[in-house]
């Protein structure tokens, strides 16, 4: 089972291999996501940044919400940027995603996506000369 702990007041995420991931606010991370289009959801992978963690006083941190900034095209294999991303108007939003540990995702009412087990640090640079775009 993942955890996340503090270090050094950093957020760390332990993932299920041991595997450390950090997830402070403004940290890169690759993770897998859903894609919202016409009431279908496709799994895909994300290229975002951390905006900030999903805290209960009861459990603690429970997870973390991720602005996404690049996706994963599946129909044409490549990376895209991410253009037309809308703030949430409302509690219940699609993007920014929220990724929750896997003990807290039954308790969550906001939709999350059961994926910390995937992220992983990432830079922006190894991103920098994409320019097609995507549309959420």
């Amino acid at each position: 089972m993942s955890t996340i702990i503090i270090k050094n007041e950093k957020r760390i995420l332990i993932k299920e291999n041991n595997e450390r991931v950090n997830i402070n606010d403004g940290d890169i991370i690759r993770y897998t996501g859903n894609y919202y289009k016409n009431n279908i959801i496709v799994k895909t992978d994300f290229i975002g940044v951390v905006e900030t963690h999903r805290y209960r006083h009861e459990t603690g941190i429970e997870g973390i919400y991720v602005n996404p900034l690049y996706i994963w095209d599946w129909v044409n294999n490549e990376w895209c940027v991410v253009i037309n991303l809308h703030p949430p108007k409302t509690k219940y939003f699609l993007y920014p995603h929220l990724l929750v540990l896997s003990q807290y995702y039954n308790f969550c009412c906001y939709n999350p996506i059961d994926s910390l087990n995937t992220c992983e640090n990432k830079s922006l640079s190894d991103f920098a000369d994409i320019e097609k775009t995507f549309n959420l």
